[in-house]
């Protein structure tokens, strides 16, 4: 029996069948008068984390005629050496990708080199091809071929799309209409070293303002001072920035906004740098007004770092907002300049 493979991409759960010659539940029962043959056995193979995902993965197949075993995994190593081991017939992982990136959605998992190509199921030179042509093309361009790369990983059953919701995203859709407002979410390399990251997604989208969004300095862990970094508290709300390098007039925006939404906010001060993308992008072409909109967070760059629900959830709700009044203020003049000639 061939492997089949599980994945989630772009925000959608995939069953990955990887050749799968699996006999249907017809063959199972020898067809219509046929003679019933013995329950086909499948090992499911998932990580703990998605037990939830793997029980229903098991009673649809249940239902079908198969005997199903799950074999679950602790965490990503355990799982990754059962691949290793070949110790499954099906296997059901994780792969996200919000970004509109095409090629970051496919390569990992379909290409015949990517990194998550699980168990090495998958080499096929059609995919291989388009995957690295669709690459190559700006996004208008590529959209057909990463339509018949999806064909194909349908028609020869690598995947089989199991919906199972949408993912948190950075704005909020039921308040803002995006496509009216341009935002651009930039995940960059290099924030506390080169900045290249930061300063290039600046350059090349040239935008009219930015909200950097980071951690911050919490002062209720032990050992901490309120007058080396500010009185933050977990849970005390979103944390804005005073600072030389900080847009006066978007801070403004988003203190009134946060009091529209009777949502209480937290101060930091940064007499220079504010230590975050926001002071490269502020940099960048001509110099681009900018925000900073931080989560307080205990025990920073360490393996036990603690944040509050609550401060990240009121984060996305005061950006979320902020942008919709952000675009009705520009729509009627929004000046970005403080200082009045």
């Amino acid at each position: 029996m061939k492997r089949i493979m599980a994945c989630i991409l772009c925000l959608v759960m995939v069953l990955s069948l990887v050749g799968c010659d699996v006999k249907t539940r017809d063959d199972v029962e020898g067809g219509s008068g046929g003679e019933k043959l013995d329950t086909i056995p499948l090992t499911l193979l998932g990580q703990a984390a998605n037990q939830k995902d793997l029980n229903v993965i098991r009673d649809l197949l249940t239902q079908q005629g198969f005997d199903v075993t799950i074999n679950m995994q602790p965490d990503r190593g355990a799982y990754m050496s059962q691949i290793d081991a070949g110790n499954y017939d099906i296997t059901f992982t994780g792969w996200a990708s919000i970004s509109g990136n095409g090629d970051y959605a496919t390569r990992g998992i379909f290409h015949s080199t990517g990194d998550s190509n699980l168990g090495g199921n998958i080499h096929d030179e059609r995919l291989d091809a388009l995957i690295d042509e669709a690459c190559t093309l700006v996004y208008d361009e590529s959209v057909p071929l990463y339509a018949e790369i999806e064909q194909i990983l349908l028609d020869e059953a690598y995947i089989a799309p199991l919906y199972v919701g949408r993912k948190v995203e950075a704005y909020n859709k039921d308040v803002v209409d995006g496509d009216t407002i341009g935002i651009y979410a930039a995940t960059t390399v290099g924030e506390e070293t080169t900045g290249r990251g930061a300063y290039h997604a600046a350059a090349r989208l040239k935008p009219h303002c930015c909200i950097a969004v980071d951690v911050t300095w919490a002062s209720d862990a032990p050992g901490t001072n309120p007058g080396d970094t500010g009185e933050v508290k977990l849970g005390g709300g979103p944390v804005l920035c005073m600072g030389s390098a900080v847009n006066k007039p978007l801070n403004a925006l988003l203190k009134q906004v946060a009091e529209e939404l009777d949502m209480k906010v937290q101060w930091e001060i940064a007499t220079g740098r504010t230590g975050t993308d926001g002071d490269t992008v502020n940099k960048a072409d001509e110099g681009v007004p900018m925000a900073l909109v931080s989560i307080p967070l205990r025990y920073m760059h360490s393996s036990v770092e603690v944040g509050s629900w609550k401060d990240i959830e009121d984060c996305i709700r005061l950006l979320s907002a902020f942008l919709v009044k952000l675009s009705e203020e520009m729509d009627r003049g929004f000046d970005f300049c403080p200082i009045k000639p």
